[in-house]
């Protein structure tokens, strides 16, 4: 979908509280550049500002998110199946779960890493740790998207060191934070089931999985089966495909 030539405008009133001060109306457009000035224009105490989409002003509190903007039209942006999304994803409204244990396992730089220590079921005695099979508390990585995402593939990179240490077992799980409230709440996040893919006796240190055909997500878990010996993993990517559904756009313009 295209909105070409899109244009908004915003009409502000404003008044003269001292005596004497008189009122006037303030006509800002955002995008519409080809077009020709508001009738309003011209008119006694009144000021037209031709802004341009591409001007939204941070530091001003403009903001666009998932949307695909240039100087002559605003488009639902179309998902790059080969972009990695973990790494900005806290720049649009996502999270992590224990990002001081795992979190640089989303940053998208390979030298940094998850050292994911060894944990077996059979030793499980804390009262917050929890088992299904043999993938447990200790294994997951957890990542809350900030918008819903029709996952195409997770990459999973461990052992480039030390390929002693490459992720064997892997589950992973995805869904919606509104049909499963118990992930939010959860601060040493069990693994969660059913998970939408497994992958036994891995023996590749760049792993790509695809992801099954399944409705728009926005938490997705990477589960690590337990092990005997520490692991590393340096990067869990994730790719998405398709048009974005849900956008946001914010306008504050300030008069200095």
């Amino acid at each position: 979908m295209k909105l070409a030539h899109s244009y908004l405008l915003v009409w502000a009133l404003s008044a003269g509280f001292l005596v004497g001060e008189a009122s006037g109306l303030i006509i800002y457009r955002f995008g519409g550049e080809e077009r020709p000035p508001p009738l309003e224009e011209g008119g006694k105490d009144v000021e037209f500002i031709q802004l341009s989409w591409a001007d939204l002003d941070a530091e001003r509190g403009g903001q666009a998110i998932e949307l695909d903007i240039d100087a002559t039209a605003v488009r639902v942006l179309e998902r790059d199946p080969s972009f990695n999304i973990a790494p900005g994803i806290e720049e649009n409204g996502g999270s992590h779960v224990r990002p001081h244990v795992n979190g640089k396992v989303w940053d998208g730089d390979e030298g940094t890493v998850w050292e994911a220590d060894r944990y077996l079921c059979a030793e499980f005695l804390a009262y917050s740790l929890t088992c299904i099979d043999d993938f447990g508390t200790p294994g997951t990585a957890n990542i809350f998207l900030g918008s819903p995402y029709l996952i195409d593939r997770i990459r999973v990179i461990s052992g480039l060191t030390d390929p002693g240490k490459t992720v064997q077992n892997i589950r992973i799980y995805t869904g919606l934070t509104s049909e499963t409230p118990s992930v939010v709440s959860q601060w040493h996040p069990p693994p969660f089931a059913p998970w939408i893919v497994e992958v036994r006796d891995n023996r590749k240190q760049v792993l790509d999985i695809p992801i099954p055909p399944h409705k728009e997500v926005d938490f997705v878990q990477v589960a690590i089966g337990e092990h005997n010996e520490d692991m590393e993993i340096q990067e869990v990517e994730i790719y998405a495909k398709g048009r974005v559904k849900k956008i946001h756009l914010y306008l504050q313009y300030h008069r200095i």
